[in-house]
């Protein structure tokens, strides 16, 4: 079912998540799978420590999850690590700001991932802005300009 999810809706995740499930083994086929409905908030486990990978899913499970990833459809997730920074934080800037264009999760200043919500088609720009320990530059590393029927 992680497999059919994942792959279905293209989640993916990045190579360092950390699961806090100890019935995951590391290796496991399942495990990019797991990790990528994890770090999308498709699945929180079975509990906080497990997720039950041999366990058979109910219909309910399963309908739960595919609305979950339905509703990341059109969002786009930038992590830090794509670009070599330890962390990133998103702006709005430019000539034409994307202030009714876009929307993300902007109670968190600096963090290792950010999912850009697609609000309505337009042009405007969004400003990815990442920073790493070692130097302590921000360096201006992505920009969102477009969306059209928010593919992006």
């Amino acid at each position: 079912m992680s497999k059919m999810i994942a792959k279905g809706f293209g989640l993916t995740s990045p190579s360092n998540t950390q699961l806090p499930f100890t019935d995951v083994k590391k290796g496991n086929e399942f495990e990019p799978h797991i990790k990528a409905l994890f770090e999308n908030g498709i699945t929180k486990g079975t509990s906080a420590t497990t997720f039950g990978p041999k366990s058979n899913v109910k219909r309910s499970q399963l309908a739960a999850f595919v609305v979950r990833a339905e509703k990341l459809l059109g969002n786009a997730t930038v992590y830090a690590s794509q670009f070599k920074q330890d962390y990133i934080f998103a702006s709005y800037g430019g000539l034409e700001p994307a202030e009714d264009i876009f929307t993300w999760n902007e109670e968190e200043d600096m963090t290792e991932s950010i999912t850009i919500t697609p609000i309505k088609e337009g042009t405007g720009k969004l400003v990815i802005t990442g920073f790493t320990d070692d130097s302590e530059d921000f360096t201006d590393i992505f920009l969102f300009s477009t969306c059209q029927k928010c593919k992006w």
